[in-house]
């Protein structure tokens, strides 16, 4: 069985298409709810009562979150259609898998039970801390929302298992499948039980895979920005949740699952990519790509 840390984006709903698709029990799903808009850092609705602010915060989230996958959806239809094309061939998507994934979502229907759990906006707000050392147990997978700190980690009865879209250990940290592309012409997943360091827990399942290509004309008005954003809808979440539900299924307790340490000096920790290298690498990704504007820099 299997408890999900869900923080509301495309990512978390590509895991749970892929585990519902795959037979893989959900025991509970835990839904964060930022008491902080991710986009204009003020509070929300701070004067209702708790458990309205509590609906109103997730709602929001999936609104702030799913934004972009939409725009794309609506206003560049060829990017869109380039992408998932080539990934559910890639990937042997069920008919209809994007549309289902950007839908809205039913909670229920995807784990025995949700809840739906308020935190300031912060992994290290003691509250959430407290709330998962008393609810939750097991196998937990993190879906992404930031840093887990040393805290949350460290609580008793949960081993957290995550997926990270690069070759362990040889390409750690952020904007991994970009790095991947740059330096090693193909493109990694790996996925490992979480400790303090970036990336560095034992290590579960790690493969590097064919670099993807999508070859289609796209118009000359979507900059990179575009798509970078494109690329961490579209692809980024069906590469790990793929690559999970391929480990997940030749086992039955996520806690214990086969592991090797890593060395942390091993391998590379990479930041955020400069905007103008990002650009560069795009072009590996999207060879129709007309480049009116490289850098998405007006």
């Amino acid at each position: 069985m299997l408890t999900v840390l869900g923080y509301e984006g495309p990512q978390l709903r590509a895991y749970l298409l892929f585990l519902t698709e795959h037979h893989i029990r959900i025991q509970h799903l835990i839904l964060l709810s930022p008491m902080i808009d991710v986009a204009t850092k003020k509070p929300v609705a701070r004067f209702l009562p708790k458990k309205i602010r509590t609906a109103m915060g997730l709602k929001l989230l999936s609104m702030r979150m799913n934004h972009w996958p939409n725009m794309i959806v609506l206003r560049h239809k060829g990017l869109y259609q380039a992408i998932t094309e080539k990934m559910a061939e890639r990937y042997n998507l069920p008919k209809g898998f994007y549309e289902r994934m950007f839908k809205p979502f039913n909670w229920r229907d995807y784990a025995d039970k949700v809840d739906v759990v308020s935190f300031n906006g912060s992994l290290k707000d003691p509250t959430l801390h407290d709330w998962l050392a008393k609810s939750a147990k097991g196998a937990m997978l993190y879906t992404g929302g930031g840093i887990v700190p040393a805290g949350l980690l460290g609580v008793d009865r949960i081993r957290v298992i995550h997926a990270h879209p690069g070759y362990l250990p040889d390409v750690r940290g952020a904007d991994g499948i970009l790095w991947s592309a740059l330096l090693r012409r193909k493109f990694g997943v790996s996925c490992f039980y979480m400790e303090e360091g970036i990336d560095t827990g034992e290590l579960l399942f790690a493969e590097e895979q064919d670099m993807l290509t999508f070859e289609q004309p796209i118009a000359n008005c979507v900059d990179a920005n575009m798509l970078y954003r494109a690329l961490f809808a579209f692809v980024d979440p069906i590469i790990r949740a793929d690559a999970l539900c391929r480990l997940l299924k030749q086992h039955d307790n996520y806690v214990s699952l086969p592991a090797k340490e890593q060395n942390p000096l091993d391998g590379e920790t990479f930041h955020f990519m400069h905007p103008d290298l990002r650009a560069h690498v795009l072009g590996q990704f999207f060879l129709g790509w007309k480049r009116g504007i490289r850098s998405g820099r007006r």
